[in-house]
């Protein structure tokens, strides 16, 4: 799908396609962690202060520019030049009619035809040379015929130039798809192009330039009921993976609470991160009591009804009922029993009927009590 233009650098390249979540008939999945931990694997922005300076495109002061010329599009687009031979740019966001930005507001649509568009982006700080590196970016058809639409080809430079060719994408989809790009700089490159190719017609969205290594993200430290049924996973991004604990490899379950750091090589780049583990209280195996009585008298003992338990809630409610079906109390606060009064006033002494939700922290449900509760008087 993708082919070399220069097979003296050294670089290989993914490609995945996806709907674009950010739009809202497609909600991003929600992520939570149950009884495991994922090690997420992404394109870094940041290396030794590197990145694109303005990659998505959302530092301009304009509001649907289209066909801008090359040298109007420069002096209000910073960090990024118009260098093609149509000088036909856009510079749009989701209020032109033509959909939502992959990263941020903005996006830009190069055109293509006997001749085409062009840009280069400017990077914070050369590469380093004989570092990886990854670029990553987003693209489009904006023809929105249903049918797949035109290529793009990415080049490096060190002056302000598209530069040496590295890389040609697929024919554009009708969705955002991401594009990513591993290289080994062999140059202290600083400018990275790019341009629609050469044909009938071509209209191409881009956005959301990205630039870094394979990066590592452990999360915040988590709290669950056994470490031992963690498994952390860094995935097959990294040539090797190095464990604090001795461990090697991608995968590590493990054996006891504490400080876990993990260390990925790539070619040049080495990514580290570290998360604390430990383990809840009586090993997610609580019990809550709700006493059957209670005496609000002031005498100090039993004068509130509230429920017991070691552990702490996530989230609670109690509700009491009279014997007419009438609420009598209510609390959100473990901590805040019912002191015998209704409607400010004394309760009638009887029994009364108690209905709980509550959760704990290592839970993945709520749980439901309810019973009788006599008050004495």
């Amino acid at each position: 799908m993708h082919s070399v233009i220069q097979p003296y650098l050294q670089f290989t390249f993914l490609q995945k396609a996806f709907s674009h979540r950010r739009s809202k008939n497609i909600p991003c999945p929600a992520r939570f962690r149950v009884m495991y931990i994922t090690l997420f694997l992404a394109a870094a922005p940041l290396l030794h202060g590197q990145s694109f300076l303005n990659g998505s495109f959302e530092l301009n002061d304009l509001d649907c520019g289209y066909n801008l010329a090359n040298g109007f599009f420069n002096l209000h687009v910073p960090h990024v030049t118009a260098v093609g031979t149509k000088s036909e740019i856009d510079v749009m966001n989701s209020t032109c009619g033509y959909g939502p930005a992959y990263d941020g507001e903005d996006f830009v649509a190069l055109f293509g035809s006997a001749f085409s568009d062009a840009l280069v982006l400017e990077l914070s700080a050369p590469m380093e040379v004989g570092r990886a590196y990854v670029i990553s970016f987003a693209y489009k058809d904006g023809q929105n015929s249903g049918q797949y639409g035109g290529m793009l080809r990415v080049g490096m430079s060190k002056t302000n130039t598209f530069g040496t060719a590295i890389y040609e994408s697929a024919h554009a989809g009708a969705d955002w798809e991401e594009a990513k790009i591993e290289i080994i700089a062999e140059e202290p490159y600083q400018y990275i192009g790019v341009m629609v190719m050469p044909e009938a017609s071509a209209w191409v969205f881009i956005d959301g330039f990205h630039f870094g290594c394979p990066a590592i993200n452990l999360g915040n430290d988590t709290a669950v009921c056994n470490v031992a049924d963690l498994t952390l996973n860094v995935g097959t991004a990294f040539d090797s993976v190095q464990w604090s604990n001795g461990g090697i490899g991608p995968f590590l379950r493990p054996d006891s609470p504490g400080l876990y750091g993990v260390t990925g090589f790539y070619k040049s780049c080495i990514a580290t991160d570290s998360i604390v583990l430990s383990e809840l209280e009586y090993n997610c195996n609580c019990n809550i009591y709700f006493p059957n009585a209670f005496s609000p008298n002031g005498d100090g003992i039993n004068d509130f009804f509230l429920p017991y338990t070691p552990c702490g809630l996530e989230s609670y409610e109690l509700l009491v009922f009279n014997r007419w079906g009438s609420l009598a109390f209510r609390s959100s606060d473990p901590m805040l029993g019912w002191d015998g009064l209704e409607g400010g006033k004394n309760a009638l002494p009887g029994v009364y009927i108690y209905l709980a939700r509550f959760k704990y922290s290592y839970s993945k449900a709520a749980e439901f009590s309810n019973g009788d509760l006599l008050l004495i008087r």
